[in-house]
């Protein structure tokens, strides 16, 4: 076999490996794709459109924009739609009394929300990736400010902190507690973290007690790969 004829060949050797791989990439997508469809209980495909708008938009500034992403094919409008629908049974309803008058308010329940949550939670922790060498899994916890100074209608907001205003680095806008998995150092892989929940801090409560709570601390235990230890990084408590 003459030296064109072998580098013809491992030439075609080397695309029809690069397409099976390839191949494989997508099918474990498109598998992906049709696990978080299924666990939507309405609007599922309007759902998944504005999750794969959301992994495609660069940095969205409002409803309007994210909607005119590829991926999301339906109206603006329809966004608030699904939100709505998504977190509905979580809400309760409450009686305040607020200048002599009593006055009736909704709020989501955390462990309700949880509860809501916990299937797309769990999908997300099969995918994360498995140690090799490290005995235990490590999460990191910390605690992000989310300004919003203009949502006037936006319970429980409070003074935030936010670094990058210039003069006094303080806000009015909300608290979350997120919880991100530190995958095992790889050369092959991206060194980043992979985000698996993210809680409402409440103005009467911290991101502390928010992880110390009974339904976060039962949510996190009910997960099958606690064959391995946990350790906690809490960035915010120091």
């Amino acid at each position: 076999m003459s030296p064109v004829t072998c580098s013809k060949a491992k030439t075609a050797g080397d695309t029809m490996i690069i397409s099976h791989l390839l191949q494989s990439r997508i099918d474990l997508a498109r598998a992906f794709q049709k696990e978080l469809l299924n666990r939507f209980e309405s609007r599922s495909f309007t759902s998944l459109q504005l999750v794969e708008a959301l992994a495609h938009a660069s940095k969205p500034t409002s409803v309007v924009e994210l909607s005119q992403e590829r991926p999301f094919q339906r109206s603006y409008s329809t966004i608030n739609k699904v939100l709505n629908e998504f977190g509905a049974a979580s809400l309760i309803t409450e009686e305040i009394k607020e200048g002599g008058k009593v006055k009736k308010i909704k709020r989501v329940d955390p462990l309700l929300f949880s509860k809501i949550t916990k299937p797309f939670s769990s999908l997300f922790f099969e995918m994360l990736p498995r140690e090799v060498n490290r005995k235990v899994r490590l999460f990191a916890l910390d605690v992000t400010s989310v300004p919003r100074i203009h949502a006037h209608t936006l319970d429980d907001r409070s003074y935030v902190h936010q670094a990058n205003l210039v003069g006094t680095p303080i806000t009015i806008g909300l608290q979350a507690s997120v919880l991100t998995y530190l995958p095992e150092y790889s050369a092959e892989e991206a060194n980043w973290q992979l985000p698996v929940s993210l809680e409402r801090v409440g103005t009467n409560t911290t991101a502390c007690e928010v992880i110390m709570q009974p339904f976060f601390c039962k949510f996190i235990q009910t997960f099958p790969f606690l064959a391995h230890p946990l350790v906690f990084n809490l960035f915010f408590c120091f």
